[in-house]
């Protein structure tokens, strides 16, 4: 996205509609319009709930415009300044899969980490719940070098977990550190069962490695796949447990240092 900015601008010609996409924030349809390149303007629909991406202007033969003049956000590569800080849990509410009860502090802005901070033995299961510019909430780890970060570029927050494979970057509207339930509240926040990983030469896999809720796994090893962050490791699993967590896997380790991940694998073996 660097070097691309979206200049406010009124006019009566129409456009080409390139596409209509599910998002909540005139950021969001920003971030698809950088990504689209047929895209060249973007309105957001006065319900927020829609993205209308477009393309070049109609000139008419018959001189014909809109009806009434409209405001959109055109793409420019030049004049673009620094978007200033904005807050971080602006317009924040609870998904399906918690209570606002369950809202226990602010992610911390100073490109801290943990982003939620070090939680006591009690809070072992806070993760980051965060809503995503199409709407939609996504649970992010609290893991132990991740940092929320301003991008002045695109105007947005977005999840820094500096160990992700590629760089990524997950971007948010708004977010709140939360304590997870223990239970899923609604059947959407049950978790799929947690798929296994491949036998090795030598070693012997356990099934039902992995149980619901804040329960240890006691068996002498298990090995994961992280989802998000690189690795995939076999760890002694006398300080850790494997956890559903508003529908997502998640492992928390509770000694040495606190750290979660996000799991894609698991497995128990001897």
């Amino acid at each position: 996205t660097s070097g691309t900015c979206y200049v406010s601008t009124t006019s009566s010609i129409p456009r080409n509609v390139v596409s209509v996409i599910p998002t909540i924030s005139q950021v969001g349809c920003q971030m698809l319009c950088t990504s689209d390149a047929n895209c060249q303007a973007t309105i957001l629909n006065s319900a927020r709930t829609s993205c209308i991406l477009m393309g070049a202007e109609i000139y008419d033969p018959s001189s014909r415009t809109c009806a009434a003049p409209f405001v959109t956000y055109v793409k420019s590569k030049t004049g673009c300044v620094d978007v200033p800080q904005g807050p971080i849990a602006a317009n924040y509410t609870p998904g399906e899969c918690m209570e606002a009860s369950d809202v226990v502090r602010d992610l911390a802005i100073d490109e801290s980490y943990p982003a939620c901070g070090t939680p006591p033995s009690t809070e072992l299961r806070t993760v980051i719940d965060a809503i995503q510019h199409d709407g939609t909430h996504i649970v992010l780890e609290n893991y132990y070098i991740g940092y929320a970060v301003w991008d002045k570029e695109v105007g947005s927050w977005y999840l820094e977990l500096v160990d992700t494979p590629n760089k990524e970057r997950y971007y948010f509207y708004s977010a709140k550190c939360v304590l997870a339930p223990i239970s899923p509240l609604t059947p959407n926040c049950a978790c799929a069962p947690l798929p296994t990983e491949p036998e090795d030469p030598g070693s012997q896999n356990f099934p039902g490695a992995t149980r619901r809720g804040s329960h240890r796994v006691r068996k002498q090893l298990n090995r994961m796949s992280y989802l998000r962050t690189v690795g995939g490791k076999t760890w002694p699993s006398g300080n850790r447990f494997i956890t559903c967590t508003m529908g997502t896997w998640m492992m928390l380790r509770t000694s040495e240092s606190f750290n979660q991940y996000t799991l894609s694998t698991a497995t128990c073996v001897s």
